[in-house]
């Protein structure tokens, strides 16, 4: 097994791994319109990837191509479907409208920036978030998403009365399986 975590947290990397899984190789100007930024920010944008060998550059005269590595393709795959921006689209839905069912109102922007984080968990294979010694589950989101320790600890209790998270002592929590089913 490879020692690499590929959990992208942008959409415009999801979308260029999946461009280049579907094109083979690319110029830094198709993967620009793609990214919806400047040619000469693609780099920047990919380097982590490129540093991780996910993503290969090569040149072509003065121009970057960017292909994704041989030996990540069969992962890099797996992890472009299974966080395939229309399956996570999906999953917040659901979440927004059990979040309405069950309390009777429109999720909040806060709110959803907690949900968010935890479909993304969900998605990238580890759906747990887990506090340690020194920092409950409430604090660590409150310092991740810049929300306030009393919001988030509200947030967190409407989600499990929501049935939209499970929260174990406040050390560990997880979106709700039926959601991401």
């Amino acid at each position: 097994m490879i020692g690499v975590e590929i959990t992208p947290k942008s959409s415009r990397v999801i979308n260029t791994l999946a461009f280049l899984l579907e094109n083979g190789s690319s110029f830094a100007h198709q993967l620009s319109q793609i990214m919806n930024m400047d040619s000469r920010e693609v780099y920047p944008m990919l380097k982590t990837w490129i540093l991780k060998g996910v993503v290969t550059v090569s040149k072509q005269g003065r121009r970057n191509v960017y292909s994704i590595s041989q030996k990540f393709k069969s992962l890099i795959s797996s992890v472009v479907k299974k966080y395939s921006y229309k399956g996570r689209e999906f999953i917040i839905a659901k979440a927004k409208e059990r979040y309405k069912r069950f309390l009777g109102r429109d999720p909040d922007p806060e709110v959803l920036a907690v949900i968010e984080y935890f479909v993304d968990k969900a998605l990238s294979g580890n759906p747990y978030v887990q506090g340690s010694q020194n920092e409950s589950v409430a604090e660590l989101l409150a310092r991740v998403l810049n929300i306030s320790l009393y919001d988030i600890n509200e947030i967190l209790r409407e989600l499990v009365q929501a049935n939209i998270l499970y929260v174990w002592r406040n050390r560990k929590a997880r979106l709700d399986s039926s959601l991401t089913a």
